[in-house]
Formats: structure tokens, C-alpha cells, sequence
């Protein structure tokens, strides 16, 4: 995984240097729901998006699925980072994009300890890589609702399917 991550990284900072030297840029704010099969719950996605060109923009996004109770005291707790290109097909009315990135997911877990009685939790943090799509909708405003699915791989596996809405800040 460490020697996939080493030649992606670089990659990705390619491509995005290499799309900065237009001068266009537009900057979108967006949030949403989620879906995570991993976790089986839903949460909430907030983003903003950069436009280097009419093609290519970056993403940054937090991801907060609502916690889940295992069983008993055991709650599980999931958050995600992630930061995406993104890169827009073409065509009339709608918009869609083909997506790649990095997710880092970061997982925990309180409980009652069972020998001792006291509240403890574990935690773990996870770096994985995403790959998917989506599809945004120009209803003529600077609010464009969106649709997107992104599947995780890594560690923290899991498919991720959401909805939205994005504003256009300029």
C-alpha cells in the first residue's frame, strides 16, 4: 500500500500544477448526505471545490457519519477526510465527472470496560484511495444539485453513495 501511495501522490500533484497555469478559476461550497456500507449509516458531507479550468477542479470534504451502536456500550464513530480531483465531461445541461483521491478515515470506538468498569476507546486512522463519479445538474442558478458515488479502497473500505447541493461562490 505504501509504494501505491508514493506514486500517487506525486501524480496528482502533477496534474494539478499542471492545470493551474490557465487563469480560470470558480469556487463551489457544497454539503450533503451519505451513505457508508461499511459503517451501514448515513452522513453528513460538507466540500468545497476549485476550479483550475472548465474540466479540472479540486475537491477538499469532510465527512461526519452519525455514530452507531454496535452493541451494548459500544458505540462506533467514523469521520472522513478526503481530497479529490475531479475531472467534467463535456455535456449539455448536465455534468458529469470522474473522481480520484485520497481518503483518510478515522474510526473509534467508546465502551465500558467489562473487568474494570470504566469508559474507554480505541481509535484508528486509516489512508485509502477513492475512485468513482458523480453527476451535477446546471439548473440555470449558482445552485446545482449533485449526485456522486465513490468506492474506498484501503483498510477502510467501503462504498460511498451521496447527494447534495453546491453554490457557487462566484
Amino acid at each position: 500500500m505504501k509504494t501505491m501511495k508514493n506514486k500517487i501522490l506525486p501524480l496528482l500533484t502533477v496534474i494539478l500544477i499542471a492545470t493551474c497555469t490557465q487563469s480560470f478559476s470558480q469556487i463551489n461550497l457544497g454539503g450533503g448526505l451519505v451513505y457508508g456500507s461499511e459503517i451501514e449509516n448515513i452522513g453528513i458531507n460538507i466540500h468545497g471545490e476549485y476550479f483550475f479550468n472548465d474540466q479540472w477542479s479540486a475537491e477538499a470534504g469532510f465527512v461526519y457519519f452519525l455514530p452507531k451502536n454496535i452493541v451494548g456500550d459500544l458505540d462506533l464513530k467514523w469521520f472522513e477526510i478526503n481530497t479529490n480531483a475531479h475531472y467534467y465531461f463535456d455535456v449539455d445541461n448536465i455534468e458529469p465527472y470522474a473522481l480520484g483521491g485520497i481518503n483518510i478515515a478515522i474510526v473509534s470506538s467508546d465502551f465500558v470496560n467489562p473487568f474494570t468498569g470504566e469508559q474507554s476507546s480505541v481509535s484508528n486512522t486509516e489512508v485509502g484511495l477513492n475512485i468513482g463519479g458523480g453527476i451535477s445538474f446546471d439548473i440555470g442558478s449558482s445552485v446545482k444539485p449533485f449526485g456522486e458515488l465513490r468506492y474506498v479502497l484501503g483498510e477502510a473500505d467501503q462504498l460511498v453513495i451521496g447527494g447534495g447541493i453546491r453554490f457557487a461562490l462566484n
